[in-house]
């Protein structure tokens, strides 16, 4: 049988020949499959940036007047400290609890007497930065109703330890605006602190801390709508010294005359206090000559809601008989100073002396006036 011959056709061929012919610009399919392409190299990772230092918060809750006798509760709860927070208290009695978790967010002021309490809360942050928070607290007394004018109020100690913390007050002060602060000598001002609004106007309080041996002269400004100067007290000047406080040692008791305590009481227009007599309102001032005289001292201002109606209000109205002698006491204008016996019987009601010392001169010599055993 013949054998039958295929031919291919023409377009068969070309399509073979298509097929054979390699295309430009790709590898072979060996030489793809030998070196597959590189995968791109990574970025190296950054490290970790660090967190910002969380700035330390001082905050705390507190009474703007509270009774006298009355635990004072003071709530700092909502602080942030990298270390136990910090308190100190500038007044008749000082913080005598906190919180024995070791954190200090709870402080007790017990039993405080009559006076103004200026508390200080410091927190820390772990680079040693602080923040403050201070707050007034009146026990016994409400502050005076404000008035209209600018007028710059000062109190300070006239002597104090090398290193202690000085505090400025001129919370008394009438101002449209925070008070101006200038400070003369070793060390300048620290910080300006803004009380409660109720307790005074912005920046009324200020501190020098660990005061080195020297002289300060102090000032602070009250101002105007506008921030404008409008009053400012004159200089006081603050003696710091190794020694500390001035021992009134030739104001001491007297061995002959009434030898017992004597109440002395100060009663003034805090809203309005003369210049001169700026050092006298200041309790601070007065305690280093309280042990030497043996006297207890008390302020009572005039414009106090429980003044009026009190025997301290007679004595500045006039008309005050004493029920022991009959006696009618001599009517004074503020400041005057008020003493009575251990016992409450009265003893003088005269115009105050303008200086601590002077102060513990007229309790010597009332002493010695009233006779050996009075």
């Amino acid at each position: 049988m013949p054998t039958t011959r295929r031919t291919t056709s023409p377009a068969f061929a070309l399509a073979l020949a298509l097929v054979s012919i390699p295309v430009l610009g790709l590898p072979p399919a060996s030489a793809a499959q030998a070196a597959p392409p590189k995968a791109p190299e990574k970025a190296p990772e950054k490290a970790p940036e660090k967190a910002p230092e969380k700035a330390p918060l001082a905050t705390f809750k507190a009474p703007v007047h509270s009774p006298v006798g009355q635990t004072i509760i003071l709530d700092a709860r909502g602080s942030k400290s990298d270390a136990p927070l910090e308190w100190f208290v500038d007044g008749p009695r000082g913080i005598e609890k906190t919180a024995p978790d070791a954190k200090n967010e709870m402080g007790l002021i017990v039993d405080p007497p009559a006076g103004t309490y200026h508390v200080f809360l410091i927190a820390v942050a772990p680079s040693g930065k602080k923040h403050m928070a201070a707050r007034t607290i009146h026990v016994g007394a409400a502050p005076p109703p404000p008035a209209s004018a600018p007028r710059a109020v000062l109190k300070a100690p006239s002597h104090v330890a090398a290193g202690s913390h000085i505090v400025l007050d001129a919370s008394r002060s009438r101002s449209a605006g925070p008070i101006i602060w200038k400070v003369e000598g070793p060390r300048d001002l620290v910080a300006p602190f803004s009380p409660d609004p109720k307790d005074g106007p912005p920046s009324s309080l200020a501190v020098i801390f660990n005061a080195p041996v020297g002289d300060y002269a102090v000032t602070a400004t009250a101002v105007g709508e506008g921030g404008a100067p409008e009053d400012t007290v004159e200089p006081v000047v603050i003696h710091v010294s190794e020694a500390g406080p001035l021992a009134p040692e030739p104001l001491s008791v007297p061995v002959a005359g009434y030898v017992g305590q004597i109440s002395a009481v100060l009663v003034v227009d805090l809203g309005d206090v003369p210049a001169g007599h700026s050092s006298v309102v200041v309790r601070d001032n007065i305690r280093p000559y309280q042990a030497a005289g043996n006297f207890s001292y008390d302020i009572k201002d005039v414009r106090s809601s429980d003044f009026a109606g009190t025997a301290y209000d007679q004595y500045i109205k006039g008309g005050f008989i004493d029920p022991n002698t009959g006696k009618v006491a001599p009517k004074v204008a503020t400041p005057a100073l008020i003493l009575n016996r251990q016992d409450g019987r009265f003893l003088a009601c005269d115009p105050a002396p303008s200086s601590p010392q002077g102060i513990a001169a007229k309790i010597r010599q009332v002493r010695v006036k009233v006779g050996a055993g009075g």
